[in-house]
């Protein structure tokens, strides 16, 4: 029997715990940090966590309402960019949204019998084991080991939420602002906002203004709890080696305009996997992985490209850089051309491609940009 220790118990670590417990006959320790609390961010996901949740624990949508505060996504609804649109999940597909600590409190006492709980904080050379999964967070050292998402123009936000009776629609929110763009995602208990902005361009007292002109036109009510967040858009250089592997915040953090940080852990785990059982080679592997966040850059730039209703330093610099990035993507012409759920691209099919370029009024632009 193979040993594998799992560093971090937030939503990468307990995803793992799930995964390898399913998937796998591994003794699993998980060394966790009690003195670090869990993050309550990540909130939205794609077509993944559903079919997850279903394939490795077999969840009932009671299960999955009571246990996660969870309501169903059923799209995202873009207010204020190029155009007003909302993109539909096919039928029969449906999506999540989710209370993130009480995922990780679920996922860790479903799996409790599976796996040895240490509360110890630890480096990799203090763990005797044949594998390691590395979930501690967000990392204290860059040097060489990361990667810049050089096309993603965010990298703060302010969150809040408010309480409400029950979920008014499923769908998420994504409505663009002078400074950025909010995110609303609606649970069973409450509904969350966060307002997504770059630092360097806007300062807090910007957000906090606009916020509070967003939460008059919603009719929005005090809200509960508020955090702030800074942070770089990034993914590792080499994520897998023959003994570690990094999720979570240790291997990658995008921003959450197309909620792509679930599909991106449960992909790692897939990944780790194939590693460990000789399946994939290391150097397979880590390009996989590198095309992967190629590709989710690109999905999340092309909402970027067409801009908003806007003209603010903000969306002259995200549409910039986002031009760019679609520059580089020549190959969008050809996805266009693909039938229906034909190719995968960064977690997306050709049918979401074909109804986010159509509904946001892309096509012409992108066509154009490479001269067809």
């Amino acid at each position: 029997m193979k040993k594998l220790s799992i560093i971090g118990r937030g939503t990468a670590g307990a995803l793992a715990v799930n995964y390898f417990s399913h998937y796998t006959d591994y003794e699993i320790d998980l060394y966790f940090d009690s003195s670090k609390q869990p993050q309550a961010v990540g909130e939205g996901s794609q077509l993944d966590l559903l079919s997850h949740l279903h394939q490795t624990l077999n969840m009932s949508w009671e299960e999955v309402k009571n246990y996660l505060d969870a309501h169903i996504k059923k799209g995202i609804n873009y207010v204020n960019w190029r155009e007003d649109f909302i993109h539909h999940l096919p039928m029969p597909y449906a999506s999540l949204h989710f209370d993130a600590v009480k995922l990780q409190d679920y996922l860790l006492y479903i799996n409790r019998k599976n796996i040895k709980l240490i509360d110890k904080k630890v480096t990799h050379d203090m763990i005797d084991s044949d594998f390691i999964m590395d979930c501690s967070g967000s990392p204290t050292a860059w040097e060489h080991d990361y990667n810049k998402a050089e096309y993603i123009p965010v990298n703060a936000g302010l969150v809040r939420h408010y309480l409400w009776d029950y979920p008014k629609f499923d769908y998420t929110q994504a409505i663009a602002r002078p400074y950025g763009w909010i995110f609303g995602i609606p649970l069973q208990s409450r509904i969350s906002y966060g307002y997504m902005y770059n630092r360097k361009i806007n300062d807090i007292n910007d957000i906090k203004k606009d916020f509070a002109l967003f939460e008059k036109e919603q009719k929005l009510k005090a809200f509960s709890n508020e955090s702030s967040l800074k942070f770089k858009n990034y993914y590792r250089e080499k994520n897998f080696t023959k003994k570690v592997s990094y999720n979570g915040n240790a291997s990658f953090f995008l921003e959450p305009l197309e909620a792509t940080s679930i599909n991106a852990m449960l992909r790692i785990n897939y990944l780790a996997l194939a590693v460990q059982t000789e399946r994939v080679g290391l150097e397979e592997a880590n390009s996989l992985y590198k095309q992967d966040f190629k590709e989710y850059q690109e999905v999340i730039a092309l909402h970027y490209f067409g801009g908003s209703k806007y003209k603010t330093d903000f969306w002259t610099h995200a549409t910039d850089i986002a031009t760019k990035c679609m520059k580089k993507f020549p190959e969008i012409k050809y996805i266009l051309q693909l039938p229906e759920l034909s190719k995968t691209h960064g977690s997306w099919n050709a049918w979401n491609f074909k109804e986010n370029v159509y509904g946001l009024n892309l096509h012409k632009s992108l066509l154009e940009l490479h001269n067809e």
